[in-house]
């Protein structure tokens, strides 16, 4: 048999055997990683240290098993036959370059990944940035005290319904930040998985190394790769947590300074209230209202109509060249007449001006009680009631007090609503 048939004999009766790969390319998801044992650990540091004595008498077995394709006659052992000379360096290019390519892949993978996680990172950035100063302008606009006192409540309370809209927003960004990092870590796994399933079948099919270099070969890629997942994932994890917990304290902080801006427009209500009071008490509808002024008017007429007819009355007598006693009886009653009309002019001015002071204090009392009205309802001079003391009342007469059971199923299943109130 010639050297060439006895190498190609030997060469498919290794094919023939059966073979079972060690190599192993598993993704490590998130909350997976756990820190075994120490009698665990020991037990795997033998197991290692077994693997790495088999490694080393099969490297022997091999390189002894590798003289049976050399000639027994020295003479003949180092002639060299040129065909299965040319298929060993086929092999070796082959094996070299499939190599290389796995590594060069390695690397188009790695900058490909790296160039997405650069794009979300930019996209969360400008999320969680337009989320900010969204928030920013909606506090810009509540920081204006001349614009925030012309507004009501519910314009208050519709401002914080937008912040935490923007506030889950903010939430939102990063959530779909980690899910992109997740898919990409795991993108990253199964194409390298592919190449290294496309590496082993290569490499083993030109079968220029022995299978268990190959074993040894991809497990170390695959120890890699395992080692890259689980790092690039725990960065991950601490990311996010971070832009979590700052999440956090923004939403907190949110809430902080709109609380001190409602309490800003209460206590800015309160001091207009009181002071839009007082203008009105002190404005001319109160001191001097149009009706005083008319019935005042009315008053200054009649006593200008009375007084021309006192100087009329007086120019007669002035004429008088001799006393005369029907004409100065006459004029003696049309003073008299005169001073009756004067006194109830000023009876009739006395009422009326009681009457407009008795609707002015009624008219004060009534917008002095709106003034308490509305007072009430910004409740700027109040702090907030201690709900969770009444809750702790109430969860005792509930849960501590059961003699009130047998009230509570009389009530009508009372307790279930107690309770989530």
């Amino acid at each position: 048999m010639s050297l060439q048939a006895r190498a190609e004999q030997g060469l498919l009766e290794a094919l023939a055997k059966p073979r079972k790969s060690a190599a192993t390319v598993k993704v490590i998801g998130r909350g997976e990683i756990e820190i075994p044992d120490k009698e665990v650990l020991k037990k795997w540091r033998k197991n290692h240290e077994k693997q790495q004595i088999l490694r080393t008498l099969e490297e022997d077995h091999d390189a002894v098993a590798s003289l049976n394709h050399q000639p027994i006659d020295p003479a003949l052992r180092h002639k060299e036959f040129p065909k299965l000379a040319q298929k060993r360096i086929d092999k070796r290019t082959t094996h070299d370059l499939t190599v290389k390519q796995f590594e060069s892949t390695l690397v188009e993978i790695s900058d490909e990944l790296e160039v997405k996680v650069i794009d979300a990172s930019r996209a969360v950035q400008q999320g969680i940035g337009a989320c900010d100063q969204t928030i920013a302008d909606i506090f810009a606009e509540l920081n204006q005290d001349l614009w925030l006192v012309t507004k009501d409540h519910q314009f208050v309370l519709n401002q914080w319904n937008k912040i935490d809209a923007e506030c889950e927003n903010r939430k939102l960004e990063i959530a779909k930040y980690g899910s992109v990092l997740e898919e990409i870590e795991g993108s990253r796994a199964s194409m390298v998985a592919g190449e290294l399933r496309a590496l082993v079948e290569t490499l083993t099919s030109t079968a220029f190394k022995p299978p268990t270099y190959i074993e040894r070969l991809v497990e170390a890629e695959a120890f890699e790769l395992n080692t890259v997942l689980i790092v690039n994932r725990q960065s991950h994890a601490e990311l996010l947590a971070l832009m979590e917990k700052q999440h956090i304290i923004v939403s907190l902080e949110a809430r902080t300074n709109w609380e001190i801006r409602q309490s800003a427009w209460r206590q800015l209500r309160h001091n207009r209230c009181v002071r839009e009071f007082h203008d009105d008490l002190n404005s001319k509808i109160f001191t001097n209202p149009p009706k005083r002024i008319s019935i005042f008017d009315k008053m200054k007429n009649g006593q200008s109509k009375r007084h021309q007819i006192r100087l009329l009355k007086l120019e007669e007598l002035m004429k008088l060249k001799l006393p005369s006693s029907s004409i100065v009886e006459q004029v003696s009653k049309g003073f008299e007449e005169l001073n009756t009309n004067e006194d109830l002019a000023i009876n009739d001015l006395l009422q009326a001006l009681e009457e407009i002071r008795i609707e002015r204090q009624k008219a004060a009392e009534e917008r002095r009680e709106s003034l308490r009205g509305e007072l009430h309802e910004y409740g700027a001079l109040e702090d907030e009631p201690d709900l969770n003391a009444h809750a702790n009342v109430i969860e005792n007469v509930l849960i501590v007090q059961t003699h009130l059971d047998n009230f509570f199923r009389s009530a009508g299943g009372l307790k279930p609503e107690l309770k989530e109130l």
